[in-house]
């Protein structure tokens, strides 16, 4: 906090000081907030609720689409015409791609390992 600031005037010859501020803040000040700042808070809000690359949910339209785990990587899952899917960043002919699915709890091995 800066200190206070003293001067004296030129028509009355005495200093100035500013009037004492209460050392304890009023709390219902603290929650004010102007309608500029409740915009721009709302603003931040949508912003950070969605990447701006979201999309609506999508389908497969062809036959059959691979499902790969980069650009010319290798292939994860084959997807048949007319699986739902949540589109992604773009990255050249590409697109990513998340899927909500099932799998056989026999198929699942624990740890992430191959």
């Amino acid at each position: 906090m800066l200190g206070h600031i003293f001067f004296r005037s030129p028509h009355t010859r005495r200093i100035y000081r500013p009037p004492r501020r209460s050392a304890t803040p009023d709390p219902a000040a603290a929650l004010t907030v102007s309608p500029p700042r409740v915009l721009l808070l709302a603003a931040l809000a949508l912003a950070c609720a969605a990447p701006a690359h979201a999309q609506a949910p999508a389908r497969v339209r062809t036959a059959e689409g691979e499902l790969l785990a980069a650009p010319d990587g290798p292939r994860l899952a084959t997807l048949v015409r007319g699986a739902s899917m949540l589109p992604g960043a773009p990255k050249g002919d590409w697109r990513e791609a998340t899927l909500d699915g099932w799998v056989p709890e026999a198929a699942v091995k624990p740890g992430g390992g191959a």
